[in-house]
């Protein structure tokens, strides 16, 4: 079996070296990566190591192949994890379909909808026509430096075969990770990538300088109406969105109010910093729940939503300043 990393960013190189633990001895299962940074490319090929991570967690063994083109990877893999930024996802699908890789099953790490508000299941369905696959969404309550110090996590594993997500969640499971099946994919994906838009809102609120009790309060009614969005404009199952689960209650609570750049780029635009002042301050380009409320407002049924429709304006039209929010949480009841 050849597992596949397209993408050595932090989750998909603490990914790789979970699975380089728990296959190290099994020499039935190869892992591959391959990465667009030619230095990081290079980094991990020549010493082994990772480029921008330091520690011993930062060195893989001679068991991952580092491939030096996308179609090496592809063309030899068996399961393909992407774990690259929702931007690139398309382009792989094209890399895919161009070298008609058969009985393909890819799993998707990416918590983001495409530029249409879509789940990404959905545009593979488009874009891969004529090639036979199996499709999963690996998400959960889970930070890259947890998953590398194997520390103990929950995620889920959702693809519309049973049989498939039990297999697939056994390939991911070991020690400290577990992995728990699902079949409602559609609902999994949203509910990954529409918890990082209740983060940033968490975010905003703190920066805004409310409480902690104001800023669960405003998660529990995004949530809600999040979850009722998901139902109604895709279909999605309403026990996908029990706080009970992995995708939705652990990675909701880990993201809304945890120490990651969906939040802490909510703090400081609260805070009042422009866009370009807080991707500085945070070192990075890339905050998916951006791209996901953008793509929120093609839906129909986006016109339902209420605070989803007051970040909006914040966030993306930037019609509204982020101390309105503060008026906007005590006219409303939700």
């Amino acid at each position: 079996m050849n597992i596949s990393f397209c993408g050595a960013g932090q989750f998909g190189f603490a990914l790789l070296k979970h699975l380089e633990r728990k296959y190290e001895e099994d020499t039935t299962v190869s892992l591959l990566t391959f990465d667009v940074d030619q230095p990081l490319r290079d980094s991990l090929k020549n010493q082994h190591k990772h480029a921008y991570l330091d520690g011993p967690n930062s060195f893989i063994s001679e068991k991952v192949i580092v491939c030096d083109t996308i179609t090496e990877l592809i063309s030899q893999a068996d399961i393909l994890v992407l774990a690259v930024n929702s931007a690139a996802i398309k382009s792989v699908y094209d890399e895919i379909k161009r070298l008609n890789k058969q009985n393909l099953k890819i799993v998707n790490v990416a918590k983001a909808l495409d530029d249409n508000g879509l789940p990404y299941s959905m545009t593979a369905t488009a874009q891969l026509q004529g090639i036979n696959y199996h499709y999963a969404a690996l998400v959960g309550g889970s930070i890259a430096t947890d998953l590398l110090e194997a520390n103990p996590l929950g995620l889920t594993l959702a693809t519309e075969d049973r049989e498939i997500a039990i297999e697939l969640a056994q390939v991911f499971e070991n020690g400290a990770l577990k992995v728990y099946p699902e079949t409602d994919l559609i609902g999994v994906q949203l509910a990954s990538a529409l918890k990082n838009v209740i983060s940033l809102m968490g975010g905003l609120v703190e920066g805004v300088g409310y409480s902690y009790g104001t800023m669960t309060y405003m998660i529990v009614s995004a949530a809600k109406e999040i979850a009722d969005f998901a139902v109604k404009a895709y279909g999605a199952k309403p026990e996908t969105y029990g706080m009970f689960t992995q995708h939705w209650g652990n990675d909701m609570w880990m993201s809304a109010t945890g120490p990651t750049r969906n939040h802490k780029f909510g703090v400081l635009i609260g805070q009042g910093k422009t866009h370009e002042e807080a991707f500085s301050e945070m070192q990075t380009k890339t905050v998916e729940s951006l791209y996901t409320l953008q793509g929120m407002c093609k839906s129909p049924a986006f016109n339902d939503l209420v605070i989803i429709k007051e970040l909006y304006e914040i966030f993306i039209a930037k019609t509204k300043l982020p101390e309105q929010f503060k008026e906007f949480i005590l006219a409303h009841k939700f």
